[in-house]
């Protein structure tokens, strides 16, 4: 055979190869082709209608808490279920940006949104079943949390984030990029963010965060639980340590910030969020208010709550009813916890400081545990493992409280205390001293009288033992701070200051259940003929009884209505003019700002404005301004409030009570050294409740004091007694430094001379009083003057007339809050 014949079939067969792999990497080339275009196709009639936009993005609303401001911007209470400050990227410290690159990104900079590198690397180790690290970009992170992409391995998820961040990349700037980053991401502890992050784990600041606790908050977004620094300690150093040789590796940081952050200890704790005042009464009135008007979802949108509380005053409104309970708490002994820590736990000081911190703080009260006594003093361990001592002089108040009686002082401490025992004490200046857990209760409410706007309220001793808000929500008895409005309706029937009625005893027959009623004056006196003035001084019930029949039930109801009380405090009885009705503190503060304004029924109020996240304003509130329409200030969120009392009344009523305070059963406040002040006492039956309403022309505060469950305070426990030394400490602190409110005479009131036991004029002698001009003593009908002493059959029915008096701008203040 022919050397041809031979390559024949050679060339034959080497030419049906070259066919055959021809055709095969056509049919592949086909094949891809139309797979891709499959793909494609896929993507953009499947994946691409469905993609969010990305525009979406630079308007998204991440979940913010609802935040709840003082008048003076201080942060007083923080709602939401994730806790977030959303911060810019100039505001994120170069350091914590690095170390977010470092370990989840180093290619961020230069990338496109994916990384073929980092995702062919991850293929990879999927195949080979070795974990060679994720895919994802920082971009494609953004994607996936702003998204709602799951991490569940799903190939559409994945191709999904690639293009948008693709997408994302060709929008928005890498720095923008980081800034979503680190204002979403969750970092553990409820903290959303990086800038929450720093506050809850190191109570800082972004820019105030060292290399490691910045290390730390970048270590944390892949395992927020397994390398949390609170509940995982050993995890998160090694996983901060990781970020630490990322930086290093990259060049972000050198060898000696690397070794020295290296080294640094895991100082991460929790920090609540930064309260500058503490106030849980306002922050939840505030709650309310806004779930009320823009439902629940509200927050968690940011918006923030700005209030009409001063600070400095709520401050001092709190450290006064502190001391004002404590104080009381003295007088009737102390009462034993009957805590003990077992021996073994005692013995233990790991276990120790884990019951120590079960013991909730109350107030100003911080639990403590005796672990030595001596004759004159108590060793006590506080939580912290801090350890100090109590000196007899700050404890020897312990006389053994035992029903109304209270036992003599002890002499030795060792009497009164044991090792293990758990009590309470509180810091007097620099001084720890003995506490009791109150027994008794307090609200403060100081308001504004020409806008009604609350500077300070208080609705209890501690709003995490008693989210009960005592300020606005109790409607307890008013007592004889009911007194001035009976007697200003009285004055608004024709009687003046100087109007005799007859401090003498009265019966009302068949009047209760049990048969007679027979009031008397607390101190049990009678004191005969006494002028309106001198009635209102001493408090006496008999003429304030003798006033209510005077002017009448009915009519003394409506008139009642001009200051918003309610039926509540309005009883249709004779019990009405001993104030058996029943009000709130900030019902009895707007009550009696009409007297301290000049008239005026201005509506409490207590937020101002509430903006966005952003700051823009979706809410002012109006004010109602004790002032004549032509008077007020040209300004839409001011209404004039309506005159629902004559000025001259007004003046009338705060000059008998700045009496009540210079010689009354208020003298106690003389010791303010002012003369601008005016007030009430009241107690009611048993000294279930105490209330003090005091005032000047700029602001009205109230005090009460009971027991949430209606038992009695204890014996002489007056509105004097509990209430006023709250109100005059609370008082003295505001008023501090500012001068006596003056209080011109309005043009209709004149002065004159009366006699003091007939309240008659005399030209020469006598004693001063002001009248209404038209209304002296000498032009009124004598027949109405004097009602003498009084036996009345009421047939089981009330005492009182009815009818008609004006209800001008009344208003109940139920619903305000």
């Amino acid at each position: 055979m022919t050397k041809a014949n031979t390559d024949a079939p050679k060339r034959s067969f080497l030419k049906t190869v070259t066919g055959f792999i021809w055709r095969l990497f056509l049919l592949g080339f086909f094949t891809g082709a139309v797979l891709g275009l499959c793909g494609l196709g896929y993507i953009y009639f499947s994946i691409m209608p469905n993609l969010p936009e990305v525009a979406e993005l630079r308007q998204f609303k991440l979940e913010v808490p609802m935040r709840v401001y003082s008048a003076d911007g201080k942060l007083m209470g923080e709602f939401g279920q994730k806790r977030r400050i959303q911060a810019t990227f100039d505001e994120f410290p170069p350091v914590l940006v690095d170390a977010l690159v470092a370990t989840e990104d180093a290619q961020f900079w230069e990338h496109y949104g994916v990384n073929p590198k980092s995702i062919a690397r991850a293929v990879y180790g999927e195949l080979t079943g070795r974990n060679l690290g994720g895919g994802s970009t920082i971009t494609m992170q953004v994607a996936r949390n702003y998204y709602g992409f799951t991490r569940k391995r799903d190939y559409t998820r994945k191709l999904k984030e690639i293009i948008l961040s693709f997408k994302i990349e060709k929008m928005l700037t890498k720095q923008e990029i980081i800034e979503l980053y680190l204002n979403k991401v969750f970092l553990g502890q409820r903290a959303y963010g990086a800038a929450a992050a720093a506050l809850v784990y190191y109570g800082k600041d972004l820019p105030d965060l060292t290399l490691a606790e910045a290390a730390m908050i970048a270590g944390l977004p892949q395992a927020p639980s397994d390398n949390n620094p609170i509940t995982n300690p050993t995890n998160a150093i090694k996983r901060r340590n990781f970020v630490l040789s990322r930086m290093l590796t990259v060049g972000s940081i050198t060898q000696q910030q690397h070794d020295e952050a290296v080294a640094s200890p895991n100082t991460a704790r929790i920090h609540s969020a930064n309260i500058e005042v503490d106030d849980g009464y306002i922050s939840e009135m505030a709650r309310q208010y806004m779930v009320a008007r823009y439902g629940e979802d509200v927050l968690s949108s940011g918006y923030n709550v700005y209030t009409t509380i001063d600070s400095r005053l709520q401050e001092m409104a709190y450290s006064a009813i502190y001391d004002g309970i404590q104080t009381y708490e003295q007088r009737h002994g102390y009462v034993d916890l009957d805590d003990m820590v077992a021996p073994d736990v005692m013995a233990d000081p790991v276990a120790l400081q884990k019951y120590l911190q079960t013991l909730p703080s109350v107030g100003d009260l911080e639990p403590a545990v005796v672990h030595s006594v001596a004759d004159k003093e108590v060793g006590l361990l506080l939580d912290g493992g801090d350890t100090v001592s109590l000196p007899y002089d700050s404890a020897n108040w312990a006389s053994r409280a035992s029903g109304v009686e209270v036992g003599a002082r002890p002499k030795s401490l060792k009497s009164r205390f044991d090792v293990g025992e758990v009590i309470y004490i509180r810091k007097q200046g620099d001084q720890w001293v003995l506490g009791q857990l109150p027994t008794a209760q307090s609200a403060l409410v100081s308001m504004e009288p020409s806008t009604g706007r609350l500077l300070a309220l208080v609705g209890g001793y501690d709003f995490s033992s008693s989210k009960y808000n005592r300020a606005t929500l109790a409607r307890r008895q008013v007592g004889s701070s009911f007194k001035p409005f009976l007697y200003s309706a009285a004055i608004n029937a024709g009687d003046n200051a100087a109007t005799i009625y007859n401090d003498a005893p009265v019966r009302y027959l068949n009047a209760t259940d049990t048969g007679d009623w027979t009031p008397k004056n607390y101190d049990g006196r009678f004191r005969g003929p006494t002028r309106l003035r001198e009635a209102l001084v001493r408090s006496s019930n008999l003429v304030s009884i003798r006033v209510l029949e005077r002017v009448g039930v009915g009519n003394a109801i409506d008139f009642g209505r001009r200051f918003g009380f309610g039926d509540e405090a309005l009883v249709r009885n004779m019990g009405l003019s001993l104030g058996t009705g029943a009000a709130s503190p900030v019902q009895m503060a707007s009550a009696y700002s009409v007297f301290a304004n000049g008239g005026f029924a201005v509506q409490p109020t207590f937020v101002t404005k509430v903006t966005t996240n952003e700051g823009d304003v979706v809410e002012a509130s109006q004010i109602s301004m004790a002032c004549a329409a032509e008077n007020c200030p040209n300004d839409p969120l001011v209404t004039p409030a309506p005159r629902v009392l004559p000025e001259e009344n007004a003046y009338i009523m705060r000059s008998m009570m700045r009496d009540v305070v210079k010689r009354g059963t208020a003298a106690k406040a003389n010791k303010m050294g002012r003369s601008d002040l005016g007030g009430k006492t009241g107690t009611t039956n048993d000294q279930i409740d105490a209330w003090f309403a005091g005032f000047n022309r700029k602001l009205v505060t109230i005090v009460w004091v009971g027991r949430d469950d209606n038992k009695p305070l204890g014996k002489k426990e007056t509105g004097g007694a509990a209430a006023l030394p709250i109100w005059i400490d609370f008082m003295s602190s505001a008023l501090e430094g500012t001068p006596n409110v003056e209080d011109p005479m309005p043009a209709k009131i004149v002065s004159a001379s009366v006699d003091p036991a007939t309240g008659q004029l005399v030209k020469s002698g006598g004693v001063g009083e002001i009248f209404i001009d038209g209304f002296l003593p000498d032009e009124k009908p004598p027949e109405l003057i004097l009602l003498p002493e009084s036996t009345i059959d009421t047939g089981g029915g009330s005492s009182g007339g009815s009818g008609g008096g004006s209800n001008a701008g009344a208003s109940s203040l139920e619903q305000i809050f």
